[in-house]
């Protein structure tokens, strides 16, 4: 089966889709990637994938969404203007990790490693 996956191209600064063969749509474990660029939004259909992307480019522009690139994993994630705002209100940085890096960190932290 063949599925879509938003991924954030760095050079042109744009979301764009890629065709990834999938076992099964319905297992997590199938859509995972090692490819660091992809970001967690997948579509089942091409047409849709070009309609989410093309949303999600204008969102960005209108800086609705940011992307920022785990210093951590790798990986690319999104932050929304109104995470930004709430970072941004109390005085903090926004993330440096992505939300699996910081669970693990905070995981990692109580148990004192």
């Amino acid at each position: 089966m063949i599925i879509y996956k938003e991924y954030w191209d760095e050079k042109s600064q744009e979301v764009k889709f890629k065709e990834i063969e999938v076992a099964d749509k319905n297992d997590p474990a199938t859509i995972e990637s090692n490819c660091t660029e992809f970001i967690n939004a997948y579509y089942t259909d091409k047409a849709s994938a070009e309609n989410g992307v093309a949303r999600f480019n204008k969102d960005i522009k209108a800086e609705k969404f940011f992307i920022k690139k785990c210093k951590e994993c790798g990986i690319f994630f999104v932050i929304s203007a109104d995470e930004k705002q709430w970072y941004e209100d109390r005085g903090m940085q926004l993330p440096k990790r992505c939300e699996k890096c910081r669970k693990k960190r905070k995981v990692d932290k109580t148990n004192g490693r």
